[in-house]
């Protein structure tokens, strides 16, 4: 009896140690850090933003992408292109720019040493870097979509400018809209990419073209918009030499809206916000007008170039404005149409008007015209190659 009793102790001592060592082998699966999940930070971009700071903080890097305390520097290679920044080399930066004391997060409860470190984690902290090493606010966030990437020149075009690209990752950035770093004329790194609809409007389509594939026809669209010239695949054609609206998700081009609405006529005025154009009236202008010089070298021009007294424009109406003006020839010059503004009031309409012209004075009162009736003066001083042309309008009988 006292036999079988100390063999059951004894089995029950071994359960309870074993039953101790399972318990401490499931806390050390717990004490075990996971690797975070999500987009890492290369070390490439982590390096331009702190070239952009102008902090010199070595950390070097194998060939083969694994971070090594002592190896030489392979900056600008295609490891470091490729390679994600691991939490052992963000704290070398975070112990030489003393990131302790300017409270920088160290993550230190997030990860192992080496363990690749998520671009959202540096970011934060390169937020905290700029208010003590960019006290000049030289460094910037902002919003662009992207409409052509010259990989070759290091060039990339968004909507309203042009800069120089440093992140090897906009080489394919295409169609895109990304929340960047910026520097001057230069964009240094893509924080993310944003995940929302966008709309190029009034651009001028020149050709479309299209080839037959396994999965069906795929178009292509040449366009140029505000200088730049690009092409972009569509599933869907659209019609050449038309003004276009472009919408764009994911790098996408998702749908095309053609305006082919003209209207023709002599350019009378151009306001801030509108336009007056014989025999047709005035039209209100869209927002985001564009005018495009189709004769001789393609180009996007300003409102101030539209000339004033010339019928060699096509106006492009979408919801009763105008989007878009297609300038067809090159103005002549044989004569220019202007309006005097009356300075006194700060109207268009006089009772009485008078013109100096190569030093000869020509004086027109209202009562002297009729309604529509146009007057014309010819200048016989000096160059003999001024004419005045003054026309009483119907809208205000009585006034010039």
């Amino acid at each position: 009896m006292r036999e079988n009793w100390k063999n059951f102790m004894k089995l029950l001592a071994i359960l309870a140690g074993m039953i101790f060592l399972f318990l401490l082998w499931l806390h050390s699966l717990e004490s075990v850090k996971k690797e975070p999940e999500g987009e890492k930070i290369r070390v490439e971009d982590v390096k331009i933003l702190l070239e952009a700071l102008e902090l010199q903080i070595p950390f070097d890097v194998k060939e083969n992408g694994e971070s090594d305390s002592g190896s030489q520097d392979v900056s600008g290679t295609e490891d470091e292109r490729e390679q994600d920044l691991t939490y052992g080399q963000y704290q070398t930066i975070y112990e030489q720019i003393g990131g302790a004391e300017k409270g920088i997060p160290d993550f230190a409860e997030k990860y192992e040493e080496d363990f690749a470190f998520l671009k959202e984690d540096w970011y934060q902290a390169f937020q905290l870097m700029l208010a003590y090493f960019d006290v000049e606010s030289s460094i910037w966030k902002t919003t662009v979509f992207i409409i052509k990437v010259d990989a070759q020149g290091k060039k990339l075009y968004t909507q309203n400018s042009e800069y120089t690209y440093h992140s090897s990752s906009f080489a394919d950035s295409a169609f895109f809209k990304e929340e960047v770093y910026v520097k001057g004329d230069e964009l240094l790194t893509s924080i993310r990419t944003l995940d929302e609809k966008t709309i190029l409007e009034n651009v001028w389509v020149m050709e479309v073209t299209d080839e037959q594939k396994a999965e069906g026809v795929q178009y292509a669209l040449s366009c140029f918009y505000r200088q730049v010239e690009f092409t972009v695949a569509a599933k869907e054609g659209a019609e050449r030499e038309q003004v276009t609206d472009l919408v764009f998700e994911n790098g996408m081009l998702t749908e095309a809206v053609v305006k082919s609405e003209k209207i023709r006529g002599k350019l009378l005025r151009v306001t801030q916000d509108s336009m007056e154009i014989e025999g047709c009236g005035i039209y209100e202008m869209e927002e985001n007008m564009e005018i495009y010089k189709l004769c001789g070298t393609l180009e996007a021009q300003k409102k101030t170039d539209l000339m004033i007294g010339y019928d060699y424009t096509d106006f492009v109406v979408w919801n009763q404005k105008i989007c878009a003006c297609l300038v067809s020839r090159e103005g002549e010059m044989d004569q220019i149409r202007v309006l005097l503004k009356n300075t006194a009031e700060g109207g268009y309409y006089y009772e009485k008007a008078s013109v100096t012209v190569d030093g000869q004075q020509t004086v027109v009162e209202a009562d002297q015209m009729d309604t529509g009736e146009r007057l014309i003066f010819q200048s016989h001083a000096l160059t003999d190659k001024v004419e005045l042309e003054i026309e009483d309008v119907p809208r205000r009988p009585g006034i010039l």
